[in-house]
């Protein structure tokens, strides 16, 4: 930060106050002479600023010729105070100049630049064609100009446009165009010859020309300065032709190069040749240049700079070579005639290290003169010498392929298996088997197979044999054996010789999560799909020790549960090939602990729920506060259970409590018993030890909390509309008539309308009509009601299918057609039935004989008529098709008649 600072700073200032310094001052003469100014405030820079007769305009003018935001630059770098909205660029972030900093007014280039550029669109190329993807991120498809940077050796033509300062003890700004004959006009000064001079010696000549004018300017002792800059370049026009992707006229800058007018024109397709690019001035073949110098070494020395009026060519691509395989680079190819496989590989960045040089493939299309009518194949391949490759000549259509290395490693021996250490391991140091399985894989592993070994090796044709040792042979050096390169040693398990030794145990109470013996990679200790657990099997394991290890055997509930008397064996029968099933009982624990396991034994235990309910429990419901199902325990009571369920409810009837219990009668069908129980309130609150009650909870019973009798909760109800005191109000009896509810509000207004107030219950409105005298008298309020009285002032709306859709304001004793016929009628051939939808949400028919009376607020509903199906025949065609049968029907009755008589 404190460099970009300095530079900053330096760059300012030095360009305000020390503009006689050269141009291209490096960043740190520039930071040495901000730091002797000792500038640290904005209020220090403005003042400085006055002192050279400079004001805050033309500084912020002059730091943006030079990319500085003269306001941003105080504000981030010599204090917090208030400025003057920013007319820069941020110096915080890189910038690119725009349009009247550095040179091409957009205004010169109408929009044909920006045709031009932007026509190009963004289509990216063919990335198996080398080199035409640079072309992709086009740098001026986002800028109305197209200029570069410009340098000391730019030299001013005719068109560009200058802008001169002079600023100290005297001042002066003036911006000229440079005319035809090469002058630019200077008011009050003359005539100035600018033109054939370079960017780096223009200021020189210009302080020379104005010091005859301005004290100060060539005096030792400087006071007065002048800087000058391009404020327009004089736009070139060139011409693009053949494989661009946007051929044409194009303005770009006096600095433009042929690369640039290559962007501009929005870069060469793919059937363009990017090694012949064409230049043509004054008619004559100017330059050639060849973008693969630039591709592959990044080198420019072939770009120049443009001149009005240049014609670039683009001819078509000289030849398509295709490198394929074990490349750097693998792509297609533009080669130019004598050119070889060497400069192929070096356009593609040379070969990686893993490249194949002993043959080069190549695909290669016959010549017009080698192709007759009688070969169906006109490609072929061949091969080439890497060495000679300097010498071998390509051909259009060639299609070159390199091959990777073989993988196989010299001086290797593989050792893998039953070993602590398997790897690969050079024979050079391990030559027998025993070094390398005892010294390389650090002795064998637990479990080992001593009684084989085996040693693959693989022939020149790679064709794989083994051999099998006796691996405890080798190992205590009777079997001594030498290997030799690219063999592969495999050392086994028991597991993987004689197949895992297992045993399994199923049936009640097993848990995955209980067994002491577990290997997941192998599910060991789990539960198959089969529902059974498997553990190691191990010499002297008893049918006692698996029923232990695999279950919770010392829990007591889990004993309780158990059905001790039958425990089964299942044992393969190797001579049956059938498996046995032996019977054992957990009452003879010497037996079970002298019956031992073999491999693929199966063990199964059984609970005691063959036979009898071992999990019996009750159910509690009604007004509880946890309605549950709970376990019955030994004599437990009905307020065991009611405290379980976490006793009673507010308004439950704590005086007499249901029991349904169990029992069938098939010849009465009868499903349970009732008893009436009265719960033991002291037992409840452990007043007393045990229920007075004297009644047991069986298995199945269903215990039933009713509400006590007549009590509900307090119902609130609103009221609003036309009433004297609208709100909220509570029910004080059980059945309250609206007549009562009304009187509770202070009664109706007189402005009240009982026929259109309706009722909204739960979000909806209830059907029913206030304005009858039995509703009047009637209760059928619930809590949460809402009642809207509703008054006079209403509004009557008639929608659907009417010539006018319009509100009328409602009018006492008017039917429902006078609104209808007000409104225009229904739509011709369109209106359907209409109905009258009132606000209490009662709704009638309107019809020839049918015209109810309309309440305030009310709703006129017209539907539409569902549009009639086209008949496929015309009219003529349907009446002379019955025309016909009727005749032919008639015709029918006049014969029969006829032969009757």
């Amino acid at each position: 930060m404190k460099s970009l600072f300095n530079l900053i700073l330096g760059t300012l200032f030095t360009f305000v106050l020390f503009s006689s310094i050269a141009y291209g001052q490096s960043e740190e003469q520039l930071a040495k002479q901000a730091a002797a100014m000792d500038i640290n405030t904005r209020q220090q820079a403005l003042d400085e600023l006055a002192k050279r007769g400079i004001s805050e305009n033309q500084a912020r003018q002059m730091a943006r010729m030079r990319g500085i935001d003269f306001d941003a630059f105080l504000n981030n770098y010599l204090g917090n105070q208030e400025s003057t909205p920013s007319q820069g660029l941020n110096p915080s972030m890189p910038q690119t100049q725009n349009p009247t900093q550095i040179g091409l007014d957009t205004t010169t280039l109408a929009d044909e630049v920006i045709m031009d550029v932007r026509s190009v669109g963004t289509t990216k190329s063919d990335s198996t064609y080398f080199g035409y993807s640079i072309f992709d991120n086009n740098p001026y498809l986002s800028k109305d100009y197209l200029v570069g940077n410009i340098d000391e050796g730019y030299l001013i033509s005719p068109g560009d446009r200058l802008r001169i300062v002079i600023f100290g003890d005297n001042s002066l700004e003036v911006e000229a165009e440079v005319d035809l004959n090469g002058n630019i006009t200077i008011p009050n000064f003359g005539v100035f010859q600018a033109a054939g001079n370079t960017y780096g010696t223009l200021r020189d000549r210009l302080t020379v020309y104005f010091g005859k004018y301005f004290s100060g300017l060539l005096s030792a002792r400087q006071t007065t300065f002048l800087d000058v800059s391009l404020t327009q370049i004089r736009p070139v026009k060139i011409t693009v032709v053949g494989e661009s992707n946007a051929p044409g006229a194009h303005l770009v800058s006096g600095m433009a190069s042929v690369l640039t007018a290559l962007y501009t024109s929005g870069g060469i397709k793919t059937s363009g040749s990017l090694r012949s690019i064409k230049v043509y001035r004054n008619n004559q073949l100017y330059r050639e240049v060849d973008l693969y110098d630039f591709l592959t070494s990044g080198s420019l020395n072939e770009d120049f700079r443009l001149t009005s009026n240049d014609l670039i060519f683009i001819p078509p691509r000289q030849s398509t070579v295709t490198l394929q395989g074990e490349v750097k680079k693998p792509a297609i190819y533009e080669l130019k005639p004598g050119e070889t496989l060497q400069d192929l590989i070096r356009f593609s960045g040379g070969l990686p290290v893993n490249t194949s040089r002993e043959t080069v493939t190549i695909q290669r299309i016959k010549s017009d003169m080698e192709r007759n009518g009688q070969d169906i194949y006109d490609r072929f391949l061949t091969s080439a010498n890497y060495q000679t490759a300097s010498e071998y000549q390509l051909q259009d259509g060639d299609v070159v392929r390199f091959f990777p290395i073989l993988e196989k490693v010299l001086n290797q021996v593989t050792l893998s298996g039953n070993v602590n250490q398997p790897g690969d391991y050079p024979i050079s140091e391990f030559p027998d088997l025993k070094s390398l399985i005892l010294n390389a894989g650090k002795n064998i592993r637990p479990n080992t197979y001593l009684g084989k070994v085996d040693v693959y090796k693989e022939n020149l044709n790679g064709k794989r044999s083994f051999t099998t040792y006796n691996l405890q042979s080798v190992l205590n050096n009777s079997l001594p054996i030498q290997l030799e390169s690219q063999d592969s040693v495999k050392v086994y398990s028991l597991q993987e010789v004689q197949g895992e030794k297992l045993v399994y145990i199923s049936g009640f109470g097993l848990d995955s999560s209980d067994s002491l013996i577990s290997n997941p990679s192998q599910n060991v200790g789990s539960l198959d799909s089969k529902g059974r657990k498997s553990l190691f099997w191990r010499e002297n394991l008893s049918l006692f020790d698996l029923i232990f290890q695999s279950t919770s055997f010392e829990e007591l509930d889990y004993q309780s549960k158990l059905l001790t008397s039958r425990i089964d064996l299942k044992r393969f029968d190797a001579e049956s090939g059938i498996f046995q099933v032996n019977t054992y009982s957990l009452d003879k624990l010497a037996e079970l602990q002298e019956t031992y396991l073999q491999p693929k034994d199966e063990v199964i235990l059984y609970s005691k729920e063959v036979t009898e309910v071992i999990n019996p429990t009750v159910r509690v419901t009604g007004y509880v506060r946890e309605p549950m199902e709970i376990p019955l325990t030994a004599g437990m009571s009905v307020e065991d259970a009611i405290l379980q369920a976490g006793g009673f409810l507010e308004y439950a009837d704590q005086d007499l409590v249901v029991v349904n219990r169990e029992r069938f009668d098939y010849n009465t069908g009868q499903l349970s018993q009732r008893f009436d129980i009265i719960p033991d309130s002291d037992y409840l609150l452990g007043n007393t030890n045990s229920s007075n009650t004297n009644f047991v909870l069986e298995n199945n019973d269903i215990i039933s909390v009713r509400k006590q009798e007549g009590v509900e909760p307090l119902r609130s109800i609103s009221i609003d509309g036309a009433v004297r005191f609208p709100g909220s109000i509570v029910l004080e009896e059980r059945f309250e008539t609206f007549s009562a509810l009304a009187d509770k509000v202070g009664g109706l207004r007189d402005d009240a309308y009982l026929p259109a107030s309706y009722v909204i219950r739960n979000g909806n409105v209830l059907a029913v009509n206030l304005s009858k005298s039995g509703n009047l008298q009637q209760s059928f309020f619930q809590d949460g009601d809402q009642i809207f009285i509703a008054d006079r002032a209403g509004t009557v709306e008639v929608l659907g299918a009417v010539e006018n859709e319009v509100n009328f304001v409602w009018k006492e004793g008017k039917k429902a057609k006078f609104y209808l016929r007000n409104a225009g009628g229904k739509v011709r051939k369109e209106g359907g039935k209409a109905f009258l939808i009132q606000p209490n949400g009662l709704s009638s028919k309107i019809g020839l004989f049918k015209n109810p009376t309309v309440l305030p607020d009310s709703r006129i509903l017209v539907n539409r008529k569902p549009p009639k199906e086209k008949s496929e025949k015309p009219f003529i065609d349907t009446f002379i098709q019955i025309l016909s049968v009727t005749t032919g029907a008639l015709t029918t009755i006049i014969l029969v008649q006829n032969l009757n008589n």
